[in-house]
């Protein structure tokens, strides 16, 4: 392969989705990509299988709370998001794209995203001993899961809104397109931060306020499957 990172980067990258946390990570996952093309034969299949790794180790870091081990959770955090970028990248250049590829990529996004909120709220809670702290981490995953089988539900029951649900990851440019209910959605996932939780975590890791990550899942995620559900029953239509 003798194509720039630039070439590589367009076809790999090509049509992809863009927000401000996607930028960040494929910035960084389109080299990653280019080396293990170039000089490995792994497939996009076995990549996600070692960032769920990585995101499991991540998870066990989290969990022991003391402020060096949450930045080891932080930096296998980000090695983890990258590549998940990374898997879909290689999938994409080799043509290897398939539908047990992205079985594999959702079983590996329900293991573990889930299990970094109980993770967080263990961690703090060994070293404060504040029980209300495991409270918010059970209320930011409660709310986590509702909002994945709410939109499950809306799928299952106009299948034709599948692609309009995903429409809150569009660049912004497109949103004057969208109906008024696609709007609404798009600034209550703005307003609640829920489309940059990785970013807030990572954030809340370097600066110890870890805290502050589990308030804002609890409120986010909440709050936006409650008005995902009341959007539909007072609203309803497609987005």
């Amino acid at each position: 392969m003798k194509e720039s990172i630039g070439e590589f980067r367009k076809k790999a990258q090509s049509g992809r989705i863009k927000s401000i946390q996607e930028d960040y990570y494929r910035f960084f996952s389109a080299y990653i990509s280019w080396f293990f093309v170039r000089f490995t034969s792994l497939t996009g299949n076995k990549i996600t299988f070692i960032w769920v790794i990585v995101g499991l180790l991540c998870v066990v870091f989290y969990t022991l709370g003391s402020y060096k081990f949450t930045l080891i959770a932080a930096g296998l955090y980000f090695i983890r998001h990258t590549l998940d970028r990374v898997d879909g990248e290689v999938a994409r250049y080799r043509n290897q794209q398939s539908i047990k590829g992205k079985l594999y990529d959702l079983f590996g996004h329900w293991v573990y995203e889930p299990l970094i909120f109980i993770a967080v709220s263990i961690g703090i809670y060994r070293t404060t001993n504040n029980f209300w702290i495991l409270i918010l981490g059970l209320f930011a995953l409660y709310g986590y899961y509702l909002c994945d089988l709410v939109n499950i539900s809306i799928i299952l029951h106009k299948p034709g809104s599948k692609e309009t649900i995903e429409k809150h990851n569009v660049k912004s440019e497109f949103i004057s397109s969208f109906s008024f209910k696609a709007r609404v959605y798009r600034f209550i996932r703005f307003i609640t931060f829920v489309d940059y939780f990785h970013v807030i975590l990572l954030l809340a890791s370097v600066f110890n306020i870890l805290w502050l990550f589990l308030i804002f899942s609890v409120i986010g995620w909440n709050f936006l499957w409650i008005v995902k559900v009341l959007s539909e029953i007072y609203i309803g239509g497609d987005y």
